[in-house]
């Protein structure tokens, strides 16, 4: 089968790319280039090759593709997050074969639109990370140390609120350390770039933070795994996630997570896992901190089965693909 892969957003392709090309299928990658006319005409000549295209974001190029007149291949996207919910209750979803949810949100949205108007087959089927990669260190060690990760420093992560938290839990024990991971220089138009990040450096400095909370960037795969192996605690504080993936890094990596109260998140992770408020988060990291050392080493064997169980890259990737491939037949 020929597959068209559509996507301005890599970041989570990668897996699927390589299920695709082990099970024989030709790959046809569309490549986003600075030119708009360009874009398009690659668009329009990709759709008329391939069997089947697959859409990764419901995003450039997916709306412009939906938008040609005739469309002779099957239709497959993965929504994972924001760009969906904001078309979920106006797009005729019933023009795509397969629409894929990243998130278990996004499935209940679907179940609130007439079922006209739904696509002709649904599937659920979370991100993951690889067990195999991120490990618990054989000699783990365990102190006061949080991480909470964030690719672009953006509003829906709570960064700020993080900071805040992170603040309150210093009053009762100052020898906690904090280290956020991402990108603050650049970001998106709105509050998702300095408008977002200046405010946190400004808390930061106000709150007389900057020795205790360190900034570092985006790291590659190795650089991250060996980080998460001396860290104790992953903050996952967002409005809004599907399956977060360094978050499952972490978990992977016997890091215990507290993952705020999102709706959905209690289909994803333990219940004794999450947080209803900023008080609620501050007082589960201090309970984790009065636990036992051999409690600590079995509640990280625990969450690194729990990941392993539910959010391995290579089987739900293959199952995704095998959905995929009922679509040719």
């Amino acid at each position: 089968m020929k597959v068209g892969v559509f996507t301005t957003n890599e970041s989570f392709i990668g897996p699927v790319l390589e299920a695709l090309q082990k099970r024989g299928h030709e790959v046809l990658y569309w490549t986003h280039t600075p030119d708009e006319h360009v874009n398009w005409m690659n668009l329009s000549r990709l759709i008329d090759r391939c069997d089947l295209a697959f859409f990764d974001w419901c995003q450039k190029p997916f709306l412009e593709a939906m938008s040609l007149e005739e469309i002779k291949c099957k239709v497959a996207v993965r929504a994972h997050g924001m760009p969906f919910f904001d078309i979920w209750d106006s797009f005729p979803w019933n023009h795509v074969d397969l629409l894929i949810g990243a998130s278990v949100i996004i499935g209940w949205k679907i179940d609130k639109l007439p079922p006209e108007r739904r696509p002709r087959k649904y599937l659920h089927s979370p991100v993951g990370s690889d067990p195999t990669l991120f490990q618990i260190p054989k000699n783990k060690r365990y102190g006061r140390h949080i991480v909470t990760h964030s690719t672009t420093i953006r509003y829906r992560k709570r960064v700020y609120t993080t900071i805040q938290s992170f603040y309150d839990l210093l009053q009762l024990d100052r020898k906690w350390e904090l280290s956020i991971v991402g990108e603050w220089e650049k970001g998106y138009s709105g509050w998702e770039g300095r408008q977002y990040t200046d405010p946190c450096l400004e808390l930061m400095e106000d709150l007389d933070l900057m020795t205790k909370v360190r900034r570092l960037p985006n790291m590659d795969q190795e650089t991250w795994r060996a980080f998460l192996g001396g860290q104790d605690i992953f903050v996952s504080n967002s409005i809004r996630e599907g399956v977060q993936v360094s978050l499952v890094d972490a978990m992977l990596s016997g890091v215990y997570p507290l993952i705020n109260c999102w709706r959905g998140a209690e289909h994803y992770y333990p219940r004794e896992c999450i947080f209803r408020t900023q008080r609620e988060l501050v007082d589960k990291i201090r309970a984790w901190l009065k636990l036992p050392l051999e409690e600590k080493r079995r509640l990280s064997q625990e969450m690194r089965e729990w990941a392993s169980e539910r959010f391995d890259s290579s089987v739900n990737t293959a199952k995704l693909v095998e959905e995929l491939e009922a679509l040719g037949g």
